[in-house]
């Protein structure tokens, strides 16, 4: 009786340790997207828009988690169009994304600079991230 007791309190910590885990996984995303779009050609930016739509951060933070970001420091020709990061009841989680629109205005290319990642997004993935963080279309974009 002591060994099957001892077994089940040693499951229902794993159990509740499991449980933690994962809804603190998916709760990573925040309930907000903060926008910072550049101002002029420096390396300044401005709140451009808060994202609170929870359908909306739940995408763009599963789009996010999806791909498969590559290693490595990448040194770009100018600052980032716009930067990013999710919040939780004002207090930032996760990452700060930096992003580039490309010259033909059709992907987006992003660097996670503290963990030194980088991707460029498809075509459509970069339509539906941009939509996502700005709220406005990519083709559109006055970059």
């Amino acid at each position: 009786m002591l060994k099957i007791t001892k077994y089940l309190m040693i499951c229902i910590v794993f159990f509740s340790i499991f449980m933690t885990g994962c809804s603190n996984e998916a709760n990573s995303s925040g309930n907000k997207i903060i926008v910072q779009k550049r101002v002029g050609e420096e390396d300044q930016y401005e709140l451009f828009k808060e994202i609170t739509d929870n359908d909306v951060v739940k995408k763009a933070a599963e789009l996010l988690e999806d791909v498969r970001w590559k290693n490595g420091v990448v040194l770009m020709t100018q600052p980032p169009h716009y930067k990013f990061q999710f919040e939780d009841d004002n207090q930032s989680i996760g990452s700060n994304y930096d992003l580039w629109i490309s010259p033909n205005k059709d992907q987006v290319e992003l660097v996670i600079e503290e963990q030194e990642k980088y991707i460029q997004l498809n075509k459509n993935q970069s339509a539906e991230l941009f939509e996502f963080v700005t709220e406005s279309q990519l083709i559109n974009s006055n970059e």
